[in-house]
């Protein structure tokens, strides 16, 4: 989302998307970089578009699921590491749509048990750490809906908001969750089943993991990529 417009300089346009919404990026072979603010690719003025195979763009968005960095999927694939990231957010902004569509059909319907429990990771901004956390919901032992955000009520209800009617809502006895209806709210007191889905996650992206030099650098990239896990994996993460 566009939260202002950056200053056209010259001739500068995205060779990716054709956007001129970009911002200057320091400097590459003592020539003024730039950088596109719509799909991140960084460039020089002299920059062209480049063709890449269908069938290189589905490797890369596999291999990004599958835990390796978005990095190290560009040594391996020879690509530019700002055309990785610039595939991984198209992809992951129609994956995030493609989620949230899945979830307002399954919010019409009725569960008999929704599993909820949270994770924590970090966006890295400026050299400073911002903490979020990830809500997660699964939903007869099947779906998947998540949130990100704080770890205050508000992201709770959000999430809660997207998640259909049912009999039981298992949680661990956070506070946050006394605001589930009375008399469906179950407080377990054994390992909560979503663990096993966050351990997927954190396999799946190597932002996710523990003791990684790979970190998010935006909440939006972080949600674009846990969508694009839960549809590379199926609403049903094993």
């Amino acid at each position: 989302m566009r939260t202002g417009r950056p200053r056209k300089y010259g001739q500068a346009i995205c060779p990716e998307c054709g956007s001129d919404w970009v911002i200057k990026n320091g400097r590459q072979r003592g020539k003024q970089a730039y950088m596109c603010k719509r799909c991140g690719r960084q460039f020089l003025p002299e920059a062209r578009k480049h063709k890449h195979p269908k069938t290189k763009v589905k490797q890369a968005l596999k291999l990004y699921t599958e835990g390796m960095s978005i990095s190290a999927i560009s040594r391996v694939l020879g690509v530019p590491l700002s055309t990785v990231y610039s595939w991984i957010k198209k992809w992951g902004r129609k994956a995030y749509t493609k989620v949230k569509e899945v979830w307002e059909v399954l919010r019409g319907k009725h569960a008999d048990v929704v599993d909820i429990d949270e994770m924590w990771t970090y966006v890295r901004r400026r050299l400073k750490d911002c903490w979020l956390w990830i809500w997660t919901a699964v939903v007869d032992g099947k779906d998947l809906v998540f949130n990100v955000g704080g770890r205050g009520s508000e992201d709770f209800v959000e999430l809660f908001s997207r998640l259909p009617n049912a009999s039981v809502y298992r949680t661990d006895g956070y506070a946050v969750y006394g605001v589930l209806p009375r008399g469906k709210h179950l407080i377990s007191g054994r390992v909560n089943v979503n663990e096993s889905r966050h351990s997927v996650l954190g396999d799946c992206l190597a932002r996710l993991r523990r003791c990684t030099k790979t970190y998010t650098k935006s909440v939006e990239l972080l949600k674009y990529s846990l969508a694009l896990v839960t549809l590379h994996k199926g609403a049903t993460l094993p």
